[in-house]
């Protein structure tokens, strides 16, 4: 079995691993943990362990690596996931419209769309 040295300590909680027995350090855990995952079995679009904006790092299998909270783990998962496209969480304008000038009357026709999550 593949053993990889991660070189920390502490408890480490519903991650999933591509090593089958991770050698941590003897104070550390892995509760609820996903063990010995192949690599390609994890994420839709992603290859070679280099992060592209343009790939899809949503999970193939969302509903079978779930977190403590019931959701899925990693960056799309649990209270704050990331959204595709990095979208913030907070409210945000997502796009505005105004005019280059103002009309006879010195009124500016703005147009402003804003999305929450």
């Amino acid at each position: 079995m593949e053993r990889i040295q991660y070189g920390c300590f502490g408890v480490f909680s519903y991650n999933l691993f591509t090593a089958a027995i991770p050698n941590f350090d003897t104070n550390t855990t892995a509760t609820g943990s996903y063990l010995g995952v192949t690599a390609d079995d994890i994420f839709e679009d992603a290859d070679n362990n280099v992060f592209d904006y343009t790939k899809d790092y949503h999970l193939q299998d969302p509903e079978t690596y779930l977190g403590m909270d019931g959701k899925e783990v990693g960056i799309y998962g649990g209270a704050l996931g990331c959204k595709p496209g990095a979208v913030p969480s907070n409210p945000h304008f997502s796009s505005a419209t105004i005019a280059p000038t103002t009309d006879g009357d010195g009124k500016l026709n703005v147009n402003i769309k804003v999305i929450a999550q």
